[in-house]
């Protein structure tokens, strides 16, 4: 028996959908993959590898113990800020064929606050007899900013 996940063919023991539980942004320090398994019977086990990277590329940060045919979702706890993450997971069979996914979509983690403004002045002086007074600063240099 096979699947597709659009592209592509796996064997019995496929899994589809691999999405982040918080999307593709962060602000947490545990990020959560979810995916789809197949309704194959024969499922015995997956390992998930998570990369820091926004295309599963290198070697992975962080490789799951062995997890149970019915698991969906796994919690990565290591998450460093400002960094993308993707995901495979490898599931085996009975008979010890194993399939690895696509890679995940990436997300983007940002557990930091941002650097504060500087150099704040106020342009009058003191004393100041007038009605209006304008504040000066230097904003935040961080790349991630709203407005």
């Amino acid at each position: 028996m096979f699947c597709n996940n659009g592209t592509r063919y796996y064997p019995s023991s496929c899994f589809k959908f691999l999405i982040w539980a918080e999307g593709t942004t962060s602000n947490a320090t545990t990020i959560n993959a979810n995916w789809t398994l197949s309704g194959s019977a024969d499922l015995s086990d997956k390992i998930v590898n998570i990369y820091q990277s926004a295309t599963c590329a290198g070697v992975a940060v962080e490789t799951s113990p062995l997890l149970g045919a019915a698991v969906v979702t796994y919690a990565f706890t290591s998450v460093v800020s400002n960094n993308s993450y993707t995901y495979t997971v490898t599931t085996n069979d009975t008979a010890g064929n194993s399939t690895v996914s696509s890679c995940s979509a990436a997300i983007y983690t940002d557990t930091l606050p941002p650097a504060n403004a500087t150099s704040l002045s106020w342009t009058e002086s003191t004393p100041f007899s007038g009605t209006a007074i304008n504040a000066n600063w230097t904003p935040s240099t961080d790349p991630d900013l709203n407005t």
